[in-house]
């Protein structure tokens, strides 16, 4: 889980911010689905997940958050430990690619990225993690 962490820590501060989760699943669901991915479908599904899931307020989680948030998730999909391991695995591959064209731009220079959009102050769609779909713990 700890890589799976590194890889969603998009600006390495060693915190998981809601915006992090959220741009990375938005670059997941874009490779998978393409440029006309539903994102605001997206950052209203992942703000609720780490809203419920990982903290109240929207703060950013420690690891020890996240990989407590993650053991729950694996163990609703399969308690067998080797099982678990391989769901893991595919999520950290998953989260590797989105990290990947995050990391490179490649959306955005093949014009999938969304479109940029103004957000009202604090009543807008924040950003969220993990979802089995797009490969975070969803």
């Amino acid at each position: 889980t700890k890589q799976l962490f590194s890889i969603h820590d998009l600006n390495g501060d060693g915190l998981l911010s809601e915006s992090e989760l959220i741009t990375l699943n938005e670059q997941i669901a874009i490779l998978h689905h393409g440029k006309d991915t539903d994102t605001a479908e997206i950052r209203d599904k992942y703000h609720e997940l780490f809203r419920t899931r990982l903290d109240p307020d929207g703060r950013p989680v420690p690891y020890e958050i996240f990989r407590e948030y993650a053991a729950e998730v694996l163990d609703g999909l399969d308690n067998d430990p080797e099982a678990q391991e391989m769901i893991l695995e595919q999520f950290v591959a998953e989260a590797r690619s989105g990290r990947q064209a995050f990391d490179l731009g490649i959306t955005a220079l093949l014009g999938l990225a969304p479109e940029p959009k103004s957000e009202p102050e604090e009543t807008a769609s924040s950003r969220a993690a993990v979802c089995k779909d797009e490969v975070t713990l969803a």
